[in-house]
């Protein structure tokens, strides 16, 4: 694996790991609103309709987006269900009736796919 694999990896994996900080987020603002009705500093808010849950949205949806265009239907099924759903691999592995060994290698090719439309994606823009 060359130099630029391993970093394009490592930016697909956090590219998508921010789901789950996103989602805990938006728990946190809903805790907010629930116990402190909202009134806490504002002074870190974006100033956009909707609040910041606007924002975390859209990148959330923006992850999920990602993960529904890549080409490979096993793949796909793998990021989804361990980054957006949250499964360990070995539950992922077990849910599409494969071995925990190949779950693992399927998470690898998953990741390699990924962080190609990644990159690709990033210099797009």
């Amino acid at each position: 694996m060359t130099k630029n694999n391993e970093k394009s990896i490592r930016d697909v994996k956090r590219f998508l790991e921010s789901y789950k900080i996103n989602k805990k987020m938006l728990k946190m603002m809903q805790y907010e609103k629930l116990f402190f009705s909202g009134e806490g500093d504002n002074e870190n808010l974006l100033p956009i309709p909707g609040g910041d849950e606007v924002l975390v949205k859209s990148k959330m949806m923006e992850t999920r987006r990602f993960i529904a265009n890549l080409e490979d239907g096993n793949c796909k099924l793998m990021l989804f269900y361990h980054y957006i759903k949250g499964f360990s691999v070995e539950k992922c592995a077990e849910m599409m009736n494969i071995g925990r060994t190949s779950g693992f290698r399927l998470r690898r090719r998953a990741l390699s796919l990924a962080a190609e439309k990644f990159s690709e994606n990033n210099h797009k823009q």
